[in-house]
């Protein structure tokens, strides 16, 4: 696509926003009050649908911008409706009582459809350096040549070994042939294996394509043969009809050969001229492909370096120009200022420091007046003289009864809006006190408001001109004002170090002055310098060690090159009934539409800090998948690690303490980084089963979690995610004290089942297109998602795909294939379910808040039973009265 479609699709988007904002600016001015939850969720549902699909949209068009000076302002846009639908979310949380977010209703009030509200992208990124992705790419390919190498070294020992074997006796030499061809056969790699199994399958293939020839030319030829032994078969065409119809179909082919030919030529013009990056047509796969996204990401950077050199040209041209001029009328404003002060108080202020806007507070005139200061100064003498006489306990005793007096302040109004929060729990349980649902006000409406005025303000001119530059590439005269900004900061610099020198000096004359008068001269004010947190910086940089430490976990396969995953590859559908569920007081379930959505808030955390998650689910349902998913959305390094695959020989200090070293400092240096630990409720046990009796956990526990996650700080984007299988046989309260956000995996649905089968016999072409699937969908339902799809691609052997040719295949060949199978059973998910609503907090909450609403329903309905029997009794003596 090229720029002049983003160009619009962007304009399109932002006039879209301004009618959303509008709608919500309209609901907080008029205080909307909506009687029941279910209205009131839905109205704040439907704006976050609108929200999304306009966060898509304009996260579509700053991906694809090829203006690289609006990029900025693209970027606070999409950041600023990703704030908006947070609040949405936390509203909606508060609300409904639940961490998950049912959109159906609203999206369609809005004539919408759900499936428009799907999340696309992450609003920030932090991207690595080119050096330091280039040195990750040559060990990826290093470690992946030394692991074939250690490979091939291992399979030449074991044949060398095998090799000395002799036949001891001339009757045992056919015995051990036999053996060596039936190692031979176990001595293939994988890829010979599958390279062997895919022939196979090619030439079940073609002998059941045959099959069906056969059978198919058989059985028409058979009806021909009816027809004509019934007389019922039509005579042939004429001549002259065929010839025409033939010359028909030519002229045809001929029409539409040529418009393909004519539309290639001009894809590839459009694509040398640089207007249209065109592709082969592929249905499976979507418009958005990796080869596209790079060609945009190339064409951002060379506009970006082409206009960074042109803008620092420009500065250091103005800089050598104007920097005389500039500093010279600099120093004599800040002469002014110190004249100002003399004048008026005969004192001279201190020039401010960097924290307090330096000399450019100054400029701006943003500095208190002398006469103020003078005030301020001569209440802190009062106090201090009022303080003078006070001992240091009397002055550590009135310090402590005003931190109490404000601590009981701060207590009271706790305490009312405490029972202001009680009183309203009672009103909402009360159907005839019942105040109804408000729109809650927002916090972050105004910098959507104020992002869309600073880029009409700036652009909206430029953007109706609809010129190439404004497209595509950079306009050199907006760089002016940016460019002398930067000049005039860089001069106020110089200047701020030689007035502080002229500073002193004018002190010190002015304090000679107060001494030959006798008069003491006046002091700075004494300000408390708050001690501001020390930011942990990254000690670790990619020096040889680091690269070494690198290479080493690439060959141990921890340092992991995952292929690159969208949220959609998470499959599943939404819940499209939840809201109704809750409507009427039931318990809706989520399904992998909510969770994409929620996982969402977890990718776009990455980049802003240390986050630690918990992902609970049964084997092979799509947890790995999630993982892939956070790390490809935010372009971040991928270590995995299962801490109880270690042989137990390894488990020692000596062996787990480097590992976890290296795994902490290599996680530091490529911010962002995740780090993936496999089976994390095998350390948490409660009762350690006998498989694990040699683990020693302990030893693992204090290294991968406590010794792991001291070693990051806040600020570092480095997100660790631990997966747990059997969650109700762990010590909860430890297990979530360092997992604090739990991701519970959705029990595999019907309909999820029913895309898994359509897709299967879609693809598959031995399989009948006339496969019950609606059936067999509904029995498979609650298998894992991971385990339907292995048994599947098993079930299509070479003899199966021959004997489906000729027999056909029933819904209950493959439900008998996976009954057979005994790996795996259906999962309980009430256990998931249970542990969920017992041990984690949204869980809890979920269930009071559930418990809270049939309460509510049981008073509705006794005051309709007691209203109903109210009306039954004034009918009843209405009546009687007539009849008197």
């Amino acid at each position: 696509m090229s720029s002049d479609y983003f160009f619009r699709k962007w304009k399109d988007t932002l006039s879209h926003l301004d009618d959303i904002v509008e709608i919500d600016s309209f609901y907080q001015e008029i205080k909307v009050n909506d009687k029941t939850l279910c209205q009131a969720s839905e109205r704040l549902s439907g704006m976050l649908a609108l929200y999304i699909a306009a966060f898509n949209d304009a996260l579509d068009c700053k991906q694809h911008n090829a203006q690289v000076q609006k990029t900025l302002y693209m970027e606070n846009v999409v950041h600023a409706v990703s704030q908006r639908i947070l609040e949405l979310k936390t509203q909606l949380r508060k609300l409904d009582g639940s961490n998950y977010q049912f959109l159906a209703n609203g999206a369609r009030a809005h004539k919408m459809s759900p499936y428009e509200a799907e999340f696309s992208g992450t609003p920030d990124d932090a991207p690595r350096s080119e050096l330091l992705d280039a040195k990750l790419e040559e060990i990826f390919r290093a470690a992946k040549e030394e692991r074939e190498r250690i490979r091939l070294e291992q399979e030449r020992k074991e044949h060398e070994k095998e090799g000395g074997q002799e036949a001891a006796c001339w009757w045992d030499a056919e015995e051990i042939e036999k053996d060596k061809e039936v190692d031979d056969k176990e001595k293939l790699t994988e890829e010979q294996l599958k390279t062997i199994e895919m022939a196979a399958m090619i030439q079940a293939h073609e002998r059941s394509r045959q099959v069906i020839r056969n059978n198919t030319k058989t059985k028409q030829q058979r009806e021909r043969w009816a027809k004509e032994l019934e007389g019922e078969m039509p005579p042939p065409a004429r001549w002259e009809l065929r010839d025409r119809a033939a010359k028909l179909i030519q002229m045809a082919g001929r029409i539409y050969f040529e418009a393909k030919r004519k539309k290639i030529d001009d894809c590839n013009r459009d694509k040398l001229l640089d207007i249209q990056y065109c592709l082969p047509p592929h249905l499976t796969s979507k418009p958005k492909s990796d080869k596209l996204r790079s060609y945009w990401t190339d064409t951002r950077k060379k506009h970006t370096k082409d206009w960074r050199v042109s803008f620092d040209t420009f500065k250091q041209i103005y800089l050598k120009e104007q920097t005389a001029e500039l500093t010279e009328y600099y120093r004599d404003v800040v002469r002014d200022w110190f004249y100002s002060w003399f004048r008026e108080i005969q004192y001279i202020h201190d020039i401010p420091e960097e924290t307090e806007g330096g000399i450019v507070a100054i400029i701006k005139d943003e500095m208190t007046s002398p006469g103020e200061w003078l005030e301020e100064y001569k209440k802190a003498l009062e106090k201090e003289k009022a303080d003078k006489g006070k001992s240091s306990q009397e002055k550590k005793f009135a310090a402590q009864q005003a931190k109490r007096e404000k601590m009981m302040q701060k207590k009271e109004e706790q305490m009312k809006l405490k029972a202001q929060a009680l009183m309203m729990k009672k009103l909402m349980k009360n159907p005839n006190q019942h105040p109804g649902y408000n729109y809650p006000k927002s916090d972050k409406l105004t910098y959507i408001v104020e992002a869309m005025e600073i880029y009409h303000t700036n652009w909206d001119e430029l953007d109706e001109t609809e010129i190439k530059l404004v497209k595509k590439g950079y306009i050199k005269d907006l760089d002016i004002s940016n460019a002398c900004k930067e000049v005039k900061t860089e001069v106020c610099d110089y200047v701020d170090e030689d007035m502080k020198k002229e500073l002193k000096l004018l002190r010190a004359a002015l304090k000679t002055d107060y001494t030959n008068m006798g008069e003491k001269m006046l002091e700075p004010l004494k300000t408390k310098n708050k001690k501001g947190k020390k930011k942990k910086k990254l000690e670790a940089t990619m020096s040889e060690h680091i690269a070494e430490q690198l290479h080493g976990l690439a060959v141990k396969d921890i340092l992991k090159q995952y292929p690159r995953t969208s949220l959609e590859n998470f499959f599943g559908d939404q819940n499209l009934v939840g809201d109704d569920i809750r409507c009427y007081y039931g318990q809706a379930l989520a399904y992998a539409g909510e969770t994409r959505s929620l996982w969402w808030e977890r990718c776009r955390d990455v980049v802003h800090g240390n986050h630690r998650v918990l992902i609970v689910g049964p084997p092979r349902s799509g947890k790995t998948t999630l993982v892939h998913a956070l790390a490809s959305l935010n372009d971040a390094v991928l270590f995995e690690v299962d801490p109880c695959e270690i042989p137990s020989i390894m488990i020692s200090a000596v062996y787990l303490q480097p590992l976890v070293a290296a795994i902490g400092k290599c996680a530091e240096v490529c911010q962002p980084s995740v780090i993936f630990i496999k089976n994390i409720h095998k350390l948490f046990y409660s009762k350690k089963p006998k498989e694990m009796a040699e683990v020693n956990t302990n030893l693992l526990t204090y290294y991968f979690i406590k010794k792991l996650f001291k070693r990051f700080n806040k600020t570092d984007k480095v997100t660790i995610i631990g997966t747990c299988v059997e969650p109700w046989l762990v010590k909860a309260a430890k297990l979530l004290k360092q997992f604090p956000v739990v991701v519970p995996i959705p029990d595999t649905c019907y309909s999820t089942v029913y895309k898994i089968l359509y897709e299967w016999v879609t693809n598959e072409h031995s399989i009948p297109n006339d496969l019950d699937i609606q059936s067999l969908a509904r029995e498979l339902k609650g298998y894992s998602l991971g385990y339907i799809q292995q048994c599947l691609r098993n079930f299509l052997t070479p003899a199966r795909i021959v004997h489906i040719a000729s027999h056909g295949l029933k819904p209950q060949d493959v439900y008998d294939f996976i009954l057979e199978d005994n790996e795996e059973i259906k999962v309980e998910y009430e256990k998931y379910l249970k542990w969920y609503f017992d041990k984690t907090a949204w869980g809890q909450k979920e269930m009071r808040h559930y418990e809270d609403q049939l309460e509510f329903k049981a008073a509705l309905d006794k005051y309709a039973e007691a209203a109903a029997k109210k009306m039954k009794t004034k009918s009843g003596t209405s009546s009687a009265a007539s009849l008197k």
